[in-house]
């Protein structure tokens, strides 16, 4: 629960809304959606049962009492209800006591109101847009970034939209903690991906024969995403979205549309005509590639008995597995992708006839075994056709005009031909919207037997009694069909589908036996808005015995219906909104159109998340070239402000111009002066031009031409306020540090879209009476109050501060100096064992038994305290220093119990040490032992204390449990002590007020462990003005996908007081994750010399020398809590439609739960 507070926390912190927040939570699904969650649910239970089963056999014991069941995140069940109330009481909370939550209205849907929680979003902007006061360059964001969720971003045809997400992480997963506050974020830029597809479509303008539509353009490339399967309908044949069947739909939708006489979709409402004609396009595709297949495996035999055979029966009588198999990995990218205008002109004519009744014998064979229905009878082939044309319609009026049927759902487990499809005889849909099933219903319909529990006691007995009838609806085995996948996730599960009246019928006759909590929970409610109301003093009960009473709570609550927010289809307005400007930046939201450029598509092998695309990239190559020289050029660009990281558009102030032979600078007069290139500032010249190139190239897929200048510019940080006579004015801050920027990508003079926003004058009107402060002066710097009033005499502000006693850590300091970590070598020497063993032993020993045949079990024999790779290392038993790995005590009487308990294990190691692998077999490691030895030691390492203990990066300082809890015994020993209080006069430039939005943070500070902090963030649950202590320093990277990964410090704070939503590293959930310019020292700049004297001093109680070891001499390493980390600045750059999160200010942003935490979120800014 608090992981989830803290989740939504973080979301609502990095966006910061200021008009509206909308919390989804998913709701009983249409029908149409039930039956994948069904499939879902049911591989997942027979792969758990399979887990059991086989730790069961290695003799593990198992846990006791009931596990977890991720199912319990289904609408309906006790989970879903207690998180219900409790996120009601989270909502109340934080618009009570937080200033950001209590300037927007908070909108919740919960899981008792039908439908799934980013389409009751999509309702709600719908609904939003048909107003007529609203504005068309509202600013929207969505959390998520599944494929649907981009599709349905451009589906509202909102011009400034953007999804937000975590950072995208390819590779073994590992246990190291990554709470929200260290979580690194992306945005995908939808503005960006709209001129993207304006660019890949615009080049057919001249040769339709109907007005070219961007809008449209996008209407119908989010149509033909529907045919490589979703949540709604399966893929169609062999047309797998990793082997590059959209490259190749849209390929030939260029082609059609220019035959054609309008687009396919029209506002959610399928042309049939027109799709038919697409199809018809597509319909060789089906031929050709069985042709290639035969061309490839059998090559072209006469017809007979014999052969046939052969040809179909690859892996089944049929030969339907063995075609789809054979093109598992299959990919336009090769040699199809280039002949695909071929493969869509392919006349009867052309084709060999011998393939082609074998090709029509494959489909019968297909349609026979995979639907059960002999499509020789046309009937039956159009009965087919015409329910996956419907499932389009479907899907499509689902993202463009909301649900259109409850009831209804594709009732196949596979797709038709394109080639049949391409003669379906359907004319006309229409569709009955009919009701949802109640929560019960869908929990019924959904879950497996092995998670029955979950349902009331009256319909359990449905799932497994032998006299229920609908008992054939809770196999407790299945088949699966990877129906040319390659991976088991993406199998076809064959199980039945649920038909409704039964399903009802076999329920009805047990409703009276629910009690009266089970009735309500059966039933459908409202959704909510919340808005803060400062004229009430309400007490808002607990959630959870955990959580206390809200007194007061000032939150005003509004029962609204969904259906409210569910549009007529007439009553929608399609398209971009009458006013929106495309022209003009709008901050936040990147565009292309401030530089000329064109685009072309291209192997480049742009690097996407750490890995190079092997497909087609688009390649902007910009072609306005500025021709002025560069005297010219520094006297228009030094010292004025320009935007530079071009689209993204960053405002900055050029410093200084450069080329290879003169760079232009101002001194410290202000005044232009210029000198030569050469020598050492020549050489680093070409080198930043090579760096800049290269980066543009292949992370953003911008191709420069030729950089001769490059301009160097500091970036906007933010602005501050200046005070002057009882004035208060603002004031750019610019970083310290200037970047480098290519002058091609420089651009001056933008038009920003003016938001209206309160500016502040007067120095009264910036320090209102009563709020809450923090002093930035001595003799009480970072001390915390209230603002009594302004006085204009003297231009000071009066306040009122609060003196707390400090507790004090000197012990404890020196306490955590004593923990000894022992070189590698020294241990190696003591254990005799060879190093290399000791290496692996302290990771990962992976080792393998058994066969195809049997089944391949894989085994962790490793401590896994530390990984060098990964740069990993466990909290108390490794760390990581420039002279290699060193261990604590715990870790040496770990190894030295674990050698004695099972020395094989070790001699195995040294064994084959020479044998440089990722994976041992068994009989090689142990030939001496029986195969249950592997399971006696995975058993013993599961019990160890290591097994789920923490890692985090070796870069991290971090104080040790221990040592964290003596802290917080000191802080509770003085907390309870009686505050004092007092009046204090200061300068308006010596306070700081919480603010989202100005950069009056001191800067350039710098944190030590142990330091006394304040917390001086809104929008978190740390209340501003709480005092802390540092107990971990982290080393984060912003962005490990770019070759200028940046990296910045995140600071682990145990807080005085128990905090909502705390991660717990102490006996209280006390502690949280926070950035530099979050945080004020409670020690000032100008006296932190002695501070950081005292800390480098006690460096010397860091090392034991021991002499002979060789080449090192020093051989124990003790923790360096007095390590320093000074906050660099941070230098932020994305690639492509990606931009890495800054801090912002937005109108409303939307969360959506379709799991534990959270599956989509919207917001949107204005």
């Amino acid at each position: 629960m608090m992981n989830i507070f803290d989740y939504i926390e973080t979301l609502f912190r990095i966006i910061k809304p200021k008009k509206n927040f909308f919390m989804a939570v998913d709701g009983c699904a249409p029908r149409a959606k039930m039956n994948q969650q069904r499939s879902r649910r049911f591989r997942t239970a027979k792969e758990v049962g399979i887990s059991i089963e086989n730790a069961i056999q290695r003799g593990e014991t198992l846990p006791k009492g009931d596990s977890f069941d991720s199912n319990c995140i289904t609408p309906g069940t006790e989970f879903m209800d207690r998180l219900h109330q409790q996120l009601k009481y989270f909502i109340n909370y934080k618009i009570s006591t937080d200033p950001l939550w209590k300037h927007c209205v908070v909108h919740f849907s919960g899981h008792n109101v039908p439908g799934e929680g980013e389409h009751k979003i999509m309702d709600y902007i719908r609904y939003c847009k048909s107003k007529p006061d609203y504005d068309p360059n509202t600013r929207h964001c969505l959390y998520g970034l599944d494929a649907d969720l981009i599709m349905l971003g451009l589906s509202v045809h909102e011009p400034h939209f953007c999804l937000l997400r975590e950072e995208v992480r390819f590779g073994a997963k590992s246990n190291i903690v990554l709470s929200p506050g260290d979580q690194v974020f992306h945005l995908l830029h939808l503005s960006l991906l709209r001129e993207y597809l304006d660019l890949e479509f615009s080049s057919m303008k001249e040769s339709l024969e109907f007005e070219y539509d961007l809008e449209k353009i996008i209407d119908d490339w989010i149509f033909l995403g529907f045919l490589v399967g979703n949540d709604f309908v399966p893929h169609l044949p062999h047309m797998h979205i990793n082997h590059d069947a959209l490259p190749y739909f849209y390929s030939v939708y260029k082609d059609f549309l220019i035959t054609a006489d309008g687009y396919i979709n029209e506002g959610g409402v399928v042309n049939l005509t027109r799709l038919k004609q697409f199809f018809g396009c597509v319909s060789d595709f089906d031929y050709e590639l069985f042709a290639e297949w035969k061309k490839t495996s059998s090559g072209i035999k006469s017809k007979n008995e014999e052969n046939d055979k052969k040809i179909f029966s690859l892996e089944n009588p049929d030969g339907t597995e063995g075609f789809a198999n054979a093109f598992a990995n299959f990919s336009f990218n090769g040699s199809l992708q280039k002949k695909s205008k071929k493969l869509i002109k392919v006349k009867g004519s052309d084709k060999d006839l011998a393939i082609v009744d074998e090709f029509t014998e494959h489909k019968q064979n297909y349609y026979a075994e995979k639907f059960g229905m002999n499509v020789k009878n046309n009937i039956e082939m159009q009965t087919i056709c015409s329910n996956y044309v419907t499932a389009l319609q479907w899907i499509s009026h689902y993202y463009f005009n909301g649900l259109q049927s409850w009831s209804w759902y594709y009732p196949y487990h596979y797709s038709p031909y394109m080639s049949d499809l391409a003669s379906f005889e359907l004319e006309k849909i229409s569709m009955d919207l009919g009701t949802p099933f109640r929560p019960f219903e869908q929990l019924l319909a959904v879950l497996p037997a092995a998670s029955g529990k979950l349902l009331p006691k009256a319909f359990q007995n449905l799932m497994v009694e032998e006299t229920s009838t609908i008992i054939d609806y809770y196999p407790s085995d299945f088949q699966t069909d990877l129906n040319g996948k390659k991976q088991q996730y993406e199998a076809v599960v064959l199980i039945p589908f649920i038909d409704e009246k039964r399903l009802l019928d076999a329920m009805a006759q047990n409703y009276d036996q629910l009690t009266e909590e089970e009735k309500s929970r059966n039933t459908f409610g409202n959704a909510y808005e919340f808005m803060y109301d400062e004229n009430l003093n309400l007490t808002y009960p607990s959630s959870h015995p955990g959580l206390n009473d809200i007194t007061p709570c000032k939150v005003k609550q509004v029962e609204i219906s969904q259906d409210l927010y569910r549009l007529k289809i007439n009553d929608i307005k399609k398209g971009l909104s009458k006013g929106a400007q495309l022209d003009i930046y709008s901050p936040g939201f990147p565009t292309l159109k401030h530089l000329k450029h064109k685009c072309f598509f291209t192997q480049a092998g742009i690097k996407v998340f750490k890995h190079k695309s092997k497909i087609e990239n688009a390649i902007i190559k910009i072609t306005e070239q500025k021709s002025m020289d560069i005297e010219e050029t520094a006297n228009l660009m030094i010292g004025k402000s320009v935007f530079v990281e071009w689209p993204y558009m960053v405002e900055a102030l050029v410093t200084s111009v450069m080329n290879e032979d003169l760079c232009y600078y101002l001194t410290n007069e202000n005044e232009l002066a210029m000198k030569m290139v050469d020598g050492e500032d020549y050489s680093n010249f070409k080198k930043e031009i090579a760096v800049i190139s290269s980066y543009h190239l292949f992370e953003r897929g911008i191709n420069l031409g030729d950089v001769t200048t490059i301009v160097a510019a500091k970036l906007l940080l933010g602005e501050k306020y200046k005070f002057d006579g009882g004035k208060a004015s603002l004031v750019k801050e610019w970083s310290q540090t200037p970047t480098f920027y290519p002058l091609q990508t420089v651009v001056q003079d933008v038009s920003v879209c003016k938001r209206e926003k309160n500016v502040i004058k007067s120095t009264s009107d910036l320090f209102p009476v009563h709020s809450p402060c923090v002093i930035l002066s001595q003799p009480h710097y970072g001390f915390t109050g209230k603002v009594l009033q302004y006085n204009e005499k003297n231009d000071h502000i009066n306040v009122l501060i609060n003196i707390l006693k400090e507790p004090n850590f000197s012990e404890t300091m020196f306490e955590s100096l004593s923990t000894e970590y022992v070189s590698s070598h020294s241990i190696a020497k003591q254990m005799q064992i060879p190093i290399d063993v000791l290496s692996r032993i302290t990771g990962d020993v992976f080792v393998t038994k058994g066969s195809n045949q049997t089944g391949i079990m894989s085994y962790n024999l490793g401590l896994k305290i530390k990984y060098t790779k990964k740069n990993l290392e466990m909290l108390g038993y490794a760390r990581r220093s420039a002279f290699g790995w060193f261990y604590s005590a715990s870790a040496v009487n770990l190894l030295n119990e674990y050698m004695k308990k099972f020395p094989e294990v070790f001699r195995g190691l040294e064994s084959m040490a020479s044998s440089d692998v990722d994976s041992f077999n068994f009989s090689d490691l142990f030939p001496q032992q029986s195969e249950d030895y592997l399971d006696h030691v995975s058993l013993y390492l599961k019990n160890l204390p290591c097994y789920d203990g923490q890692l985090i990066r070796c870069q991290s300082n971090v104080l040790e449990e221990p040592v964290v809890n003596r802290i917080e015994q000191a802080v509770n020993e003085i907390k309870d002590q009686q505050k004092k209080s007092f009046k204090f006069q200061v300068k308006p430039e010596n306070l700081f007020l919480p603010t989202d939005s100005l950069y009056n943070v001191p800067q350039d500070r710098e944190i030590f462990l142990f330091d006394r902090v304040v917390n001086i963030q809104n929008g978190i649950n740390v209340p501003f003005g709480m005092r802390g202590t540092v107990i971990g320093i982290h080393k984060v990277l912003i962005d490990e996908n770019s070759i200028r990964a940046k990296s910045e410090l995140r600071y682990e704070v145990l807080f005085d007081d128990v905090l909502l939503g705390a991660s717990v590293r102490s006996k209280d959930p006390r502690g949280y994750i926070l950035k530099a310019d979050s945080l004020i020292g409670l020690i000032p700049e100008k006296t932190k010399n002695d501070r950081r004297n005292l800390h480098n001093a006690s460096l010397n109680f860091q090392w034991k020398k021991v002499p002979g070891i060789g080449w090192r001499n020093y051989s124990t390493y003790r923790s360096s809590t007095a390590f320093c980390f000074k906050r660099p600045h941070i230098n932020l750059h994305q690639r492509n439609f990606f931009s890495i999160i800054k801090p912002s200010r937005s109108s409303i942003i939307s969360v959506a739960f379709g799991g534990l935490l959270v599956s989509s979120m919207y917001l949107f800014r204005v």
